[in-house]
């Protein structure tokens, strides 16, 4: 979030010769990757789950 509206927003930020290159992520990009990660960790913690119970 503070990315989004203090960087993304800021004229403080903006580094000379490189006003066209975006450095803030889009909401969409962002979802996406928030979205992945999370079924990442869904199937990681299933697998450790299966395996804590195939111990016990």
């Amino acid at each position: 979030m503070i990315d989004r509206f203090w960087v993304g927003h800021s004229r403080f930020w903006i580094i000379p010769g490189t006003e066209e290159i975006p450095f803030v992520q889009t909401w969409p990009q962002v979802l996406k990757k928030r979205g992945i990660l999370t079924l990442i960790w869904i199937a990681g913690a299933a697998v450790i789950a299966g395996i804590v119970i195939l111990l016990h």
